[in-house]
């Protein structure tokens, strides 16, 4: 079982870049590859023009410095090669296609030294080699296709989950904001308590100071106690104007902080329902979404083991023809043999039957 890391480390901005870096380093290692194989391929057609003209006197400094330069060129193409199946193959880090894909068959590339000439052998692995590769290419593009098809759920997936996780931190952002008005709240209620006992114990003294004028009303007797309690009472009614407007102003600024903490509870509330009716929202679409990828993903897996079981039929047919083919063959052979041998016999009957007409005619002549 491969290892697979959490996705939740990688952003998507570093995912891209480093698939495109990937996909240039296969690139670039693709056209080294057939560059190589190019060379590698002249070099071959040389050296079997040097075998075939026979030129061994002057020729064997080159001959020998083209097999260097073939065994170089053999394994800088399996060190590409194997490069190539790295990149290819899903790695720890990546792990984006399945494990099928990484064990792809590896062919050795040919060796140019000189051999001699086994032309129907050849023939033969040259043909199954072409029935291969002809065979190999529908069977890879179904393979691929699919594996597209999983990334692209795969993909989706991974933008689900992100915009799951956005919307979370969306969610606690808000929290964040209820939490500060409600601390703002309770700071206009200390606020709005200490104006109430602030206008209660102005309302006491203006209390206390009408007390005190009632008693100095009735105890003035004389024009000078009269006087100075006319004088009292006036300096008396202008605290106690001073006290009212006081008043007044803390009423007024205590009824606007209570519409104020109203208005702010209010909109506090909307924008609460608001969020949570989008929130709702949100996470129904993403549940379809979800659903509808989930459904996906069966039925590309029923699509898949009904392509492997086709596969598998098809590889039966093919075994059956191979063997009805070997039959049909062995038939062939044995009617040849018995024609032949049919005509083997039919040939030394007519011999027999000349020598003895021969006979008879020389007898008779006698």
């Amino acid at each position: 079982m491969v290892i697979r890391p959490s996705i939740e480390k990688w952003s998507r901005q570093e995912l891209e870049d480093h698939y495109h870096v990937l996909y240039q380093q296969h690139h670039s290692l693709k056209r080294s590859y057939n560059e190589l194989e190019s060379k590698l391929k002249q070099s071959n057609a040389k050296i079997k023009r040097i075998t075939i003209s026979g030129k061994d006197g002057s020729n064997d400094v080159n001959y020998a410095e083209l097999i260097k330069e073939n065994r170089l060129l053999t394994n800088k193409l399996k060190n590409l090669k194997q490069q190539v199946l790295s990149y290819a193959r899903p790695g720890i880090s990546t792990q984006c296609l399945p494990s099928s894909q990484a064990h792809l068959p590896i062919k050795r590339p040919q060796s140019a030294l000189p051999r001699k000439p086994q032309p129907l052998q050849q023939t033969a692995n040259v043909s199954s080699q072409f029935v291969n590769i002809q065979q190999r290419p529908a069977t890879d593009v179904q393979k691929v296709s699919d594996r597209k098809s999983l990334l692209l759920d795969k993909i989706l997936f991974v933008k689900l989950n992100r915009e799951l996780k956005q919307k979370d931190d969306e969610c606690g952002l808000l929290k964040c904001k209820l939490n500060n008005t409600q601390e703002q709240l309770a700071k206009l209620k200390d606020e709005y308590d200490q104006l109430l006992e602030q206008f209660q114990s102005k309302e006491n003294e203006g209390l206390k100071l009408q007390q005190q004028f009632d008693q100095l009303s009735l105890n003035a007797t004389t024009d000078a106690k009269i006087e100075e309690q006319s004088k009292n009472i006036q300096i008396m009614e202008k605290e106690l104007e001073m006290i009212r407007e006081e008043n007044k102003m803390l009423h007024e600024a205590n009824e606007k902080l209570i519409q104020n903490s109203l208005m702010i509870e209010q909109l506090v509330v909307k924008e609460d329902k608001q969020q949570e009716m989008r929130n709702d929202r949100r996470i129904l679409e993403m549940e379809k979404q979800l659903n509808e990828l989930f459904v996906k993903y069966s039925q590309l897996k029923k699509d898949y083991q009904n392509l492997l079981g086709t596969k598998l039929k098809l590889e039966e047919r093919l075994n059956n023809q191979n063997d009805q083919k070997i039959s049909e063959r062995m038939i062939v052979d044995k009617t040849t043999k018995q024609t032949n041998e049919f005509e083997k016999t039919i040939m030394e009957n007519s011999t027999t039957n000349d020598v003895c007409l021969f006979y008879h005619i020389d007898n008779n002549y006698k």
